[in-house]
């Protein structure tokens, strides 16, 4: 009776609150379209695609088709603002690895031994009796310790010189174009979150705001 009074019907009522409802859904869900299409998909589906572009009759996310670029600035960033090289290699502790490399050592020294004696001596080699040749394998073993050792020294002294990590980093997300994606994603997931939840806060509002005017002045173009 209020409302008949107001000179509103029940269907007045819900045409003028299916307004923000719609305008909310509608925000929401295109900027989520959005923020998906910057990531997704993965690589271009479509046809006719524009050379050097993720654009034609189809689409390929944003962050994928400028995998290298994106990479290489990730990596510029995290080296310069974060750690250096120098400080992750730091880290790593040589007899750890040479506790790790153990197995392998033990799988592959017998050829690699016997590859660079074939090599060197040939001929002093084949003459060597099996128990010696085993003698030297076992003392090759027990040294390997100390030698992963300098060696990881002499790595973290020159690792800019025997180790490019954007050149790795690189190829990895070239490779594997949805780990760069999860970086992005997992690294910027609440504002990523935020976009989508305050445009649809905006499209309430603008939705409200709409409905306040339409009450007052009621054009078709409006809507």
């Amino acid at each position: 009776d209020w409302l008949e009074d107001q000179g509103l019907s029940s269907s007045d009522l819900l045409k003028y609150a299916s307004i923000p409802v719609v305008s909310t859904i509608f925000t929401y869900c295109h900027i989520w379209a959005a923020l998906y299409m910057t990531f997704y998909p993965l690589e271009f589906r479509g046809c006719l695609q524009i050379k050097g572009t993720n654009m034609g009759c189809g689409w390929q996310g944003i962050v994928p088709s400028k995998g290298e670029k994106m990479a290489r600035k990730a990596v510029h960033l995290i080296t310069t603002k974060l750690l250096t090289v120098q400080e992750v290699f730091a880290r790593i502790d040589p007899g750890m690895v040479a506790e790790e490399l153990d197995p392998v050592l033990h799988n592959i020294l017998n050829d690699i031994i016997d590859k660079v004696a074939e090599e060197e001596e040939p001929e002093l080699w084949r003459t060597l009796p099996a128990l010696v040749k085993n003698e030297l394998i076992l003392k090759a073993r027990e040294q390997s310790p100390p030698v992963i050792k300098a060696m990881m020294d002499d790595v973290k002294t020159n690792i800019e010189n025997v180790f490019d990590l954007t050149d790795m980093v690189v190829k990895s997300f070239l490779r594997d174009p949805g780990l760069l994606n999860h970086m992005f994603i997992k690294c910027g997931y609440m504002e990523l979150k935020f976009i989508r939840d305050c445009g649809a806060c905006m499209g309430a509002i603008a939705g409200t705001f709409q409905v306040v005017l339409w009450i007052h002045w009621s054009e078709g173009w409006m809507l």
